[in-house]
């Protein structure tokens, strides 16, 4: 807990020698691949046998364990430690560390001073945690998507109108969804910029190793592959003389909440699209539809929580197939560290970690999960009929249909 902080410095060899001749561990924040790369090399030759070194950018793990080897031939240790908690969250991140446990316990004053309580745990050796990070982040997209379908249906069916649009995701906070992304989402339709911003969804590779693993492991990740899609299809959508069309509105319902999660960066239309244009190009949904309001919300809110389980699930079975030996236990633990700063906190998640706690596999705890919540795979045909209905496409949603037959 006697840490020595270099301070400002106009250079890596400058903060290098700030920091003295004693041991130094020293923190790396840098965009992943050739900045990571670019940095690591010019450190190494500065550093000294037992130094450690913390990569807590969000590099591929693969490439983290290269690193990993490189610095290891000099003494000097690497640990990975991805980090969530958007772009304001010094102090209360969430962390997952991979590398030398020896290194993580030395460590442990650092990782307190910048996490949450219960917020960082050692998940293995050299790429564990970058691992465990890039799968949380492709959960974290397939949450957005699930939830941008189900508000693109929801709005429909309220006439576009952000007002009252507003007070039904105000209720879904207070559900099963309880959570950050549903605090994020009351942010972006009651913000005044929506109607402008482009259905682009912008950025993002981290869940494409995801994508890559599952692929490597043999694991089926039907709701991120969809997810994925739909993010390359989005940039397609021309802007020149742009047209309104369904699917837009949870295209750009992303491209906002991801602004407002971590200052990422979204396109914007020339003009403004307003709740009227909406409603003249793409109908009233409550006029299309035979079913009472109340059943209504009912099903979206079941459809989409559905939604967010199966996604859960799908990144734990990524995980647990993968090389790091990560097992019950330690999906526990990885629970916890998500509830605590990241930005897939949720009630969801406190739920499983329960269950995980108890000693249950996978399928246990979402089997049990779904029923202790009134779940079933009906409520998502419901929600696909009615999108159908009201013409607004839901790949995610189809996916899991898809995945059931």
């Amino acid at each position: 807990d006697n840490l020595k902080v270099g301070g400002s410095s106009g250079s890596i060899a400058e903060m290098v020698s700030k920091m003295g001749n004693g041991k130094k561990i020293i923190w790396l924040m840098v965009p992943h691949g050739n900045p990571t790369d670019t940095v690591i090399n010019e450190i190494k030759d500065l550093l000294k046998p037992g130094d450690i070194v913390i990569d807590g950018g969000n590099s591929n793990h693969i490439h983290h364990r290269n690193r990993a080897e490189i610095l290891a031939e000099k003494g000097i240790i690497l640990l990975g430690a991805g980090t969530s908690g958007g772009t304001a969250s010094a102090g209360k991140m969430s962390m997952m560390i991979g590398g030398n446990q020896k290194a993580y316990q030395e460590c442990l004053s650092v990782f307190r001073a910048l996490g949450m309580e219960e917020g960082y745990d050692w998940f293995g050796e050299a790429g564990a945690g970058h691992f465990v990070k890039s799968v949380h982040n492709g959960i974290e997209y397939v949450f957005f998507q699930v939830l941008a379908e189900g508000v693109e249906v929801l709005a429909s069916y309220f006439n576009w109108d952000p007002k009252r649009l507003t007070e039904v995701i105000k209720d879904l906070q207070d559900s099963n969804l309880s959570s950050w992304i549903m605090e994020l989402a009351l942010e972006v339709v009651r913000d005044s910029t929506f109607s402008t911003v482009a259905p682009h969804i912008l950025g993002g590779s981290t869940g494409t190793w995801t994508q890559e693993d599952a692929k490597r492991l043999g694991i089926a990740t039907p709701m991120l592959d969809a997810t994925l899609k739909r993010r390359v299809d989005s940039k397609r959508i021309t802007l020149r003389d742009y047209h309104l069309v369904p699917g837009d509105f949870a295209a750009s319902f992303i491209a906002l909440i991801r602004n407002k999660m971590g200052s990422h960066p979204y396109g914007k239309l020339s003009k403004e699209v307003t709740a009227d244009m909406r409603h003249d190009i793409l109908g009233i949904g409550s006029d299309e539809i035979d079913v009472d309001e109340k059943t209504f919300i009912n099903t979206v809110l079941s459809a989409i929580t559905y939604g967010w389980l199966m996604a859960l699930k799908e990144g734990f079975e990524v995980i647990v197939a993968s090389e790091y030996n990560i097992g019950i236990q330690k999906l526990a633990n990885l629970s916890t560290v998500w509830q605590n700063g990241s930005v897939i906190r949720s009630k969801l998640i406190e739920l499983a970690g329960d269950h995980f706690q108890r000693g249950e596999n996978i399928k246990s705890t979402f089997n049990s999960m779904i029923k202790e919540l009134g779940l079933n795979i009906a409520f998502v045909k419901q929600f696909g009929e009615i999108a159908k209905k009201l013409n607004i496409p839901t790949p995610v949603f189809s996916a899991i249909l898809e995945s059931k037959k």
